[in-house]
């Protein structure tokens, strides 16, 4: 078993890119099947309302309250505290579920407002699937709560594995039946989601087999963890909702604008499961447990794992930005989705990729506050932020600037500015200069690096091709890497059960 944080990480990282990628190669078969049209943006609408609810309504409860309230609970009562939660919100989303049915076209008016059901085939038996699996998607969260703070941190990324898996062989199975880009049928889309979600769950099963076998009993959580979690769920909320309200900003530009945008968000992502979530999986539950007393490791704890996420993230800000176009072509230039299509994918993914330093401060900094049980912090912070992306969104409006290029950047605004106030709320005047001191060390050596490299790439005459660009994304990769070593390598004075010795 890995003892260091470097070395958890790192095989956590795989396992994440691994799910990652699957969920690449699933996002390309849809964009290759469907292209940018009212098909795409249904497919994309059905396969993510599940999860994207869940993240809405309950994801920031996990990790504001739940996390920090497991970790610090004996084993016994770790289990009896996640059989209670699972049976309540389970309830809870079939009750969700029934009124979404009902209330079907408002969601989809708010969600997708260019989208015209009538036009799709059977897409009513396909909506009312997908809310089928919302129950599913709603057990996945504190069962990955439990296994995170168990240390069980490769069951989920699996479980995304399997999940992406079945939709591949579906939409391939799709391609093969006919020489034709085939009209897509909701209801066979639905069925295979819902049998997708169950083999997802079931994947996680294995590590929460003690927790079955025991009897239901009563249990009580800790005084504030019910405010804890309602504030970490309005916070988390108004986080998971910010590319969904900039991708609804963005579908009204008409057809194909809500599917460009989720598959640039696709991209986005795919940095952040590389290098921050695989840290910060093991950094909170550390956090929770150190926070216990206050002292001088929790505090060095934040700044390492803020220099750590800052350094990473900006390296991989400088590659993806310089490398948006030939990357965008690369993941999503085939079948129906070439040219300008692949072109508004990259010029939104350049965008949101000058975001990652941001994200990673935010996330280092709401791990922090939700650890103290500051959780008001954060929707505080969260609440400030969205005003400020929302604002830089109508400003780009007024000046005339198309949706999806307004929207972008209205989506960059809310993180930049998520990480300043949480990082003002999270620290004291003494740990925010050593912070700016370290912060602005890793930016001057990237810089450093990147300018040469800019005026280099402008004025170099490169063969055109595939394998090129794959070359030089490489070489840059490795050149920032290096850049970055010293700090990247301080996660192994980190270990992952510190501060359990305090239980």
């Amino acid at each position: 078993m890995a003892r260091t944080l470097l070395q958890a990480s790192a095989i956590l990282s795989v396992l994440l890119l691994l799910s990652r990628f699957s969920g690449l190669i699933r996002e390309q078969m849809i964009a290759a099947q469907l292209g940018l049209g009212p098909e795409a943006d249904a497919t994309v609408l059905l396969l993510t309302l599940p999860d994207m609810l869940v993240s809405v309504l309950l994801a920031g409860g996990f990790s504001a309250a739940l996390v920090p309230a497991l970790s610090r609970a004996e084993p016994a009562e770790r289990a009896d505290l996640l059989q209670r939660i699972i049976l309540w919100m389970t309830l809870g989303a079939i009750g969700l579920g029934l009124l979404l049915i009902i209330f079907r076209e408002t969601v989809l008016g708010l969600l997708a407002p260019s989208l015209n059901p009538v036009e799709l085939t059977n897409f009513g038996w396909g909506f009312a699937l997908a809310v089928l699996v919302l129950p599913l998607s709603v057990v996945l969260g504190p069962v990955t709560a439990y296994l995170q703070v168990t240390r069980q941190n490769a069951l989920p990324p699996l479980g995304v594995v399997v999940f992406n898996c079945v939709l591949v062989i579906y939409f391939a199975i799709l391609q093969r039946s006919s020489n034709q880009f085939e009209t897509i049928d909701f209801l066979t889309f639905g069925t295979v989601l819902v049998f997708a979600a169950l083999l997802r769950l079931a994947t996680l099963v294995p590590g929460v087999t003690p927790v079955l076998r025991r009897p239901i009993r009563r249990a009580r959580f800790q005084t504030g963890f019910r405010r804890q979690f309602l504030q970490g769920v309005a916070a988390h909320s108004l986080v998971a909702a910010t590319p969904i309200i900039f991708r609804s900003l963005q579908a009204t530009g008409g057809p194909g604008n809500l599917a460009a945008f989720s598959f640039a968000e696709r991209l986005f992502h795919l940095p952040v499961a590389l290098l921050i979530s695989p840290i910060m999986l093991f950094f909170l539950p550390i956090l929770s447990r150190l926070s216990k007393d206050e002292n001088a490791a929790f505090r060095s704890r934040v700044l390492l794992a803020s220099n750590i996420g800052f350094a990473a993230t900006l390296s991989a800000a400088i590659v993806l930005a310089l490398f948006s176009d030939p990357i965008s072509e690369i993941i999503f230039g085939y079948g129906r989705m070439q040219g300008a299509d692949t072109m508004q994918v990259a010029s939104s993914f350049r965008i949101f990729a000058t975001a990652l330093p941001a994200f990673a401060l935010f996330q280092v900094m709401s791990a922090a506050l939700n650890a103290q049980t500051r959780t008001h912090k954060v929707l505080q912070a969260t609440i400030l932020a969205l005003v400020a992306g929302l604002g830089v969104f109508l400003v780009l409006q007024k000046f005339g600037l198309p949706p999806h290029i307004s929207a972008s950047w209205g989506f960059v605004s809310f993180h930049y500015a998520a990480a300043i106030f949480s990082t003002c709320f999270s620290m004291g005047k003494t740990d925010l200069s050593e912070l700016f001191g370290q912060l602005s060390r890793t930016m001057f050596r990237c810089l450093v690096v990147m300018m040469p490299l800019l005026l280099l790439l402008n004025f170099l005459t490169l063969p055109e091709s595939r394998l090129m660009n794959l070359f030089l994304i490489l070489c840059t990769t490795l050149l920032m890497i290096l850049v970055n070593l010293r700090v990247l390598l301080s996660l192994r004075s980190v270990r992952v059960d510190e501060g359990e010795t305090s239980q």
